[in-house]
């Protein structure tokens, strides 16, 4: 399919009622798909042990960053 018949179904699945606003949204999404799927065409992606390595690394400082402040109770309502 090209850019244009995937953009015109896509726009064909919004209500009848979508804003302008919406459709530029959709449109800004597909081309965002559409850049990322070429740039790992051109430069490839991060190997899955690699980015679960580097989820690893930035969950444990996220921990010891978020470990000093004070918790809520699970039973505290707001």
């Amino acid at each position: 399919m090209s850019a244009k018949q995937i953009t015109l179904a896509s726009i064909r699945d919004l209500p009848d009622d979508a804003t302008f606003a919406q459709i530029r949204e959709r449109v800004a999404l597909l081309a965002g798909i559409d850049e990322a799927e070429e740039r790992l065409r051109r430069e490839g992606g991060v190997p899955h042990g690699e980015v679960v390595e580097q989820f690893e690394a930035w969950s444990k400082e996220w921990h010891s960053k978020s470990s000093g402040r004070p918790r809520r109770s699970k039973t505290s309502v707001k």
